[in-house]
């Protein structure tokens, strides 16, 4: 079922990275494909919705949190009053949807680490990709959900558990190798 699962987000993943490479924009039905593929993942791993929605309430809660800072900074420092003129509403839906696939330490962990490979991806490659753009953007969410894929993958093959803060906190506190 797992691979099952990681085909349909590979697939849903590759549509997402065309439309943001070539319009810069993203066909909103794959969000929901996506959101339904993160419960599944999660019900596949623990059979219980109790943890699937703690894990999301905490993990939209950082969200939250996390676009009120970015939007006070937009309004302060830009004076735009709208989260829309500095990131874009498939970034968003985005992360809303990958909400579904981690608990909350795993969330944060891909959420950074999938921020870092996405500008460091965008900044490596950003000379054949903006060639033809008056006004430079990063792609955030088509690479982000390159960067979901090989979580997932890991995921999968490794039989990591990023459902569950519990391997994670093993390997930290313990040092678990």
């Amino acid at each position: 079922m797992e691979w099952i699962l990681l085909i349909a987000c590979y697939i849903t993943g590759g549509v997402i990275f065309y439309h943001d490479i070539k319009y810069r924009a993203v066909t909103w039905i794959a969000f929901p494909v996506l959101l339904v593929a993160g419960i599944l993942f999660n019900l596949v791993e623990h059979q219980q919705l109790s943890i699937l929605f703690a894990n999301v309430l905490l993990n939209t809660c950082f969200l939250g949190i996390q676009f009120l800072l970015l939007w006070l900074y937009f309004l302060v420092k830009k004076n735009r009053s709208s989260l829309q003129s500095g990131i874009g509403g498939g970034d968003i839906l985005f992360l809303f949807a990958s909400c579904f696939f981690f608990s909350p330490l795993n969330f944060l962990l891909f959420y950074i680490s999938s921020l870092i490979f996405s500008l460091a991806t965008f900044l490596i490659l950003s000379g054949r990709i903006n060639k033809k753009r008056a006004e430079v953007t990063v792609p955030m969410a088509g690479l982000q959900s390159i960067f979901l894929q090989l979580f997932l993958t890991i995921n999968v093959v490794f039989k990591n558990s990023f459902t569950s803060d519990s391997w994670i906190l093993n390997r930290i506190l313990l040092n678990d190798n």
